[in-house]
């Protein structure tokens, strides 16, 4: 996912990713996802031209060799949740996710305010990710399991 900003007012990426061959949703704070930072202010290359493809290609073989402002691809920052200002609810959106960005200056938050983090920047995830936190579903399965091997534990 390539982003940019204005470089001076608030900054994020929200998302919420459906793998529905795996029944899987990712979110934009998903900590399996890593970030790089190009330091090539804001005219990222959306256009698909040879020229922008080839700029994004040089990027991420530097990113590769930890060659950027970033030094490689890192964890991303998570800031406010779905629904919070400056940009309101993304109806689309569950209120889980969470907006992110790279922090280049160890901001807790680096959406807000506006800042200039080494952008564009360019967010990834692996294809094979599954998620993280079990699904809310299954959290009883869990806890009735884990009770299980506790009291197994005790028998013993």
């Amino acid at each position: 996912m390539v982003t940019a900003s204005d470089l001076s007012v608030a900054q994020g990426f929200l998302g919420q990713f459906e793998n529905l061959d795996a029944g899987y949703t990712f979110y934009s704070s998903d900590p399996q996802w890593q970030v790089m930072a190009t330091g090539l202010g804001s005219a990222a290359p959306y256009s698909g031209s040879v020229a922008d493809l080839s700029l994004l290609t040089h990027e991420i073989l530097d990113a590769n060799a930890g060659g950027n402002p970033s030094n490689g691809w890192t964890g991303l920052t998570a800031g406010p949740a779905n629904g919070a200002a400056p940009w309101g609810s993304r109806p689309s959106i569950d209120a889980a996710a969470r907006w992110v960005w790279y922090s280049s200056n160890g901001a807790a938050d680096p959406t807000t305010p506006g800042f200039d983090h080494d952008e564009w920047l360019v967010f990834r995830i692996a294809v094979a990710a599954t998620p993280t936190v079990p699904e809310p579903g299954s959290l009883p399965l869990l806890a009735l399991a884990l009770g299980g091997l506790g009291a197994l534990r005790r028998r013993r």
